[in-house]
Order: C-alpha cells, then sequence, then structure tokens
C-alpha cells in the first residue's frame, strides 16, 4: 500500500540542475563544462531544476519527485488541474470528470533500468493485488504493445516517451471512514524525469500539453465551421495524390502551455465567436 513509502523529513531535498539546450538536448551540470555553453541566440539555453525527495518503497532506496504546490518540500502528490481535465474531455469527447483516471498522481524516479524492475516488482507486490487496477503501463521492459491494459492510444505523447505506471482505487482513511480514491503511481528512469521536465525536449511536458491543446481545435473549431485555421497540402508518400489537411502552423506559437501561461490576458487564438 502507500504506507509501505518512507520518507525521513529532516532529509534535505535533492536538487539536480540540469543544461536546458534550446534543440532539445539536456545535461546534468555536473556532467558538462559550463564556462563554454553556446550563448548564441538561435542556441540559447537554460537551467532546469528536478527536485528529489529522497525515500524508500518497500524497503527500495528510491526518490519521489517533487509535487503539489511546493508550500511543503516533502510534498510528492500532485493534482490534475481542471484545464487538464477539461481538455482531455474535450479530446475524447466526454462528459463525465468521473472518466479521467490520473486526477491524483505520485512518481517515483530511480538510476537504473534495474532498480526500476525492482521497483517495478514491488509495484506489484505491495500496491496492485490490494486494489483495484484500472490501467497499467510498462513501456520500458514490456515488448510494445504487451505492456499495457485496459490503456487507450494517446498520440500527443513522444514516441520516446516511456514510463512505468499503474492506475488503480487506493483506500484512504479519513474521519473515521474509508475512501476509495483512483491514484496514479508513476516510476521514471532519472534522465527521462529530466527530459519530462525540459522546456525543449519532445518528451517534455509542456511540449505535451501544446500537442493537447492543439489537439482540441479539431473539436472546438471543426475546418467545415473555420476552414481559415487548416491549410491542405499533398501527401509525398501517396500514390493517388491525396490531399492532407492540418492545423496551419502559425497555431502552435499561438498556444501556451499550462506552465507557461502568461499572467496577463492574451488575445484569443481562436476565432472570438467560440
Amino acid at each position: 500500500t502507500l504506507g509501505d513509502i518512507q520518507i525521513d523529513e529532516n532529509e534535505p531535498i535533492k536538487t539536480l540542475k540540469f543544461i536546458d539546450h534550446k534543440d532539445g538536448r539536456t545535461e546534468l551540470i555536473e556532467d558538462c563544462v559550463t564556462d563554454k555553453l553556446d550563448t548564441h541566440p538561435e542556441k540559447a539555453v537554460a537551467i532546469g531544476e528536478l527536485k528529489l525527495i529522497p525515500a524508500k518503497f518497500a524497503g527500495q532506496d528510491c526518490y519521489l519527485i517533487q509535487g503539489g504546490d511546493h508550500k511543503k518540500p516533502h510534498e510528492y502528490i500532485n493534482i490534475k488541474s481542471l484545464r487538464s481535465i477539461v481538455t482531455k474531455l474535450i479530446i475524447e469527447q466526454k462528459t463525465d470528470p468521473d472518466e479521467v483516471t490520473d486526477t491524483v498522481r505520485m512518481t517515483f524516479s530511480v538510476e537504473t533500468l534495474e532498480e526500476l524492475m525492482e521497483l517495478k516488482r514491488k509495484v506489484e507486490i505491495n500496491l496492485v493485488p490490494g486494489v483495484r487496477l484500472i490501467k497499467w503501463e510498462d513501456t520500458y521492459t514490456e515488448p510494445q504493445g504487451n505492456g499495457t491494459k485496459h490503456l487507450g492510444k494517446n498520440d500527443n505523447k513522444s514516441k520516446d516517451y516511456k514510463t512505468l505506471r499503474a492506475v488503480c482505487y487506493v483506500p484512504v482513511y479519513a474521519d473515521g471512514r474509508v475512501y476509495l480514491v483512483k491514484f496514479e503511481v508513476r516510476v521514471l528512469l532519472l534522465a527521462d524525469a529530466i527530459k519530462e521536465k525540459s522546456q525543449h525536449n519532445e518528451m517534455g511536458h509542456i511540449a505535451y500539453e501544446k500537442k493537447r491543446s492543439l489537439s482540441c481545435i479539431p473539436v472546438l473549431a471543426p475546418k467545415e465551421i473555420f476552414p481559415e485555421l487548416y491549410e491542405e497540402s499533398k501527401n509525398p508518400n501517396s500514390y493517388s495524390g491525396r490531399v492532407r489537411t492540418r492545423i496551419k502552423q502559425v497555431l502552435p506559437n499561438m498556444v501556451f502551455s499550462e506552465s507557461q501561461a502568461p499572467k496577463t490576458p492574451q488575445e484569443p487564438s481562436l476565432p472570438a465567436s467560440l
């Protein structure tokens, strides 16, 4: 159960700083020469951070990725935002928020694949049997297509994205009662956790949020009503000269990820009549 997680709140948070290259590459600060960074505007870099909470799960050393509102340094539970929930419902054309299964999440991280496989075994032994499993995904160690259970395809994720995750009902005890809460537990390699924090890597959460926002456009603004939002081109791989329709390339630059959302209102990227 989640009670198998042990955290020493007197142990300091570990902060990994990394070079976030504009071309998508990420390098730990300790692995590169910082005084030789390329500062050319077209190749400008930023410094990213990943905050890790030293922990144990079922006796195994690991990290928990810091989450929540960061008011408490050892907080690791993330709550899905209302914007993310609504966006997901729009893309999947659903109306019931209860169908969104990853509203509460925590993420473990380990350094090696061997450690990840051992943690997977402990998740299967200590967490999954006592609860109702909703979804299971392992794109690290399972053959493609065989490592999933009850999982729909997500075209907004990078093809290189890897994760181990279980979504299940977890009993939560509060006020003398037991509540079943849908909970997502993920395990990422540290290298992939850094890429997920990147502003420029295609595996980053910012890139994922932008793709997800763009996926809403065909639903909210179909081509038949708003043709000015789309462009057509011939598919070079089609012998029949089939025409390919896609969202205009200018729109991705007008879509903000949730973490990049400006503090002041911007001009709408979709027609005001929406």
